[in-house]
């Protein structure tokens, strides 16, 4: 009984101690650089003040580094100064997209978060179970056992952070590539750029193949062919354009959130609570011996 409280006690320490580093940066959250969420902060309120008449003071505008959003923003800053055309619109749209994109982003980083407590409590319990069946039941298991298990934990762990900032990229590099021939087709058309020369700058072959988007290359294509035989362009199909490629990214980051949550399932299965009962399989090889 006493050994009963004493593990429990330790393992509501434990607890505690890793749910107060919630807000501060792990130890693995440095070894994996990740896009810092004040970055994306700071760059919406840069874009708070990027409005018609700081434009026309054709001042130098250094913007905040963050995701794809600062290259996108860049490249209609070029056409901007290059042919004056107007971005607003477009600016308009991503803050917009931003803010959805800083609240999915804290939400992921509160997962992760709480995903790396949930192992550090598994293994904890581990290492408890060991201490007291040596201390109170007088069972001693093999180092070698114990050095598997918390190598074996430690893999895991290690397997969750890069499995989850592989999915991260594989999942929205492809995005860039569609939103930004998405905004630029806007864009250029609206500076009166030659079909054949938009066509070329689009450069549809190159886009990557992406389940959630690639109808969108379709829709592009269907645009450039009115304009080519018909000389029409309907600026309500380029506003649904655009807004279809930010209607993909939440797709995304909602297929993201549901692909981590079943990879912290397998992986807490797998590596922890499966080192967990190997400690009672080399506790039982002892008791045997």
């Amino acid at each position: 009984m006493i050994a009963f409280f004493l593990s429990s006690l330790l393992i509501s320490l434990l607890a505690k101690y890793l749910l107060d580093l919630n807000g501060k940066n792990l130890a693995l959250t440095a070894l994996f650089k990740r896009e810092r969420v004040e970055n994306g902060q700071q760059l919406y309120r840069e874009l708070l003040g990027l409005n018609r008449f700081y434009l026309a003071n054709g001042k130098k505008l250094e913007l905040t580094e963050y995701k794809f959003f600062t290259e996108i923003l860049d490249e209609l800053l070029i056409f901007y100064r290059k042919g004056g055309a107007n971005i607003l619109e477009h600016i308009k749209e991503i803050r917009k997209n931003l803010i959805l994109d800083l609240k999915q982003e804290k939400k992921l980083a509160a997962f992760a978060r709480a995903s790396r407590v949930e192992m550090a409590l598994i293994s904890g319990l581990s290492l408890c179970f060991a201490l007291f069946a040596n201390l109170f039941a007088q069972v001693s298991i093999e180092a070698s056992a114990l050095t598997l298990v918390f190598a074996w934990q430690l893999l895991g762990v290690c397997v969750f952070v890069l499995f989850q900032k592989h999915g991260r990229s594989r999942m929205f590099k492809p995005f860039f590539a569609y939103l930004k021939r998405a905004s630029l087709l806007d864009v250029l058309i609206k500076t009166n750029q030659p079909v054949n020369l938009i066509a070329k700058k689009m450069n549809l072959a190159t886009l990557p193949p992406d389940p959630v988007m690639f109808h969108l290359k379709e829709r592009i294509e269907v645009i450039l062919s009115q304009i080519q035989s018909a000389g029409v362009y309907d600026e309500e199909q380029s506003r649904e354009l655009g807004q279809e490629c930010w209607f993909c990214y939440e797709q995304k980051l909602e297929l993201y959130q549901q692909t981590m949550k079943r990879l912290k399932l397998l992986v807490i299965s797998l590596f922890f609570l499966g080192g967990y009962l190997y400690l009672f399989y080399a506790l039982i090889l002892s008791l045997r011996l």
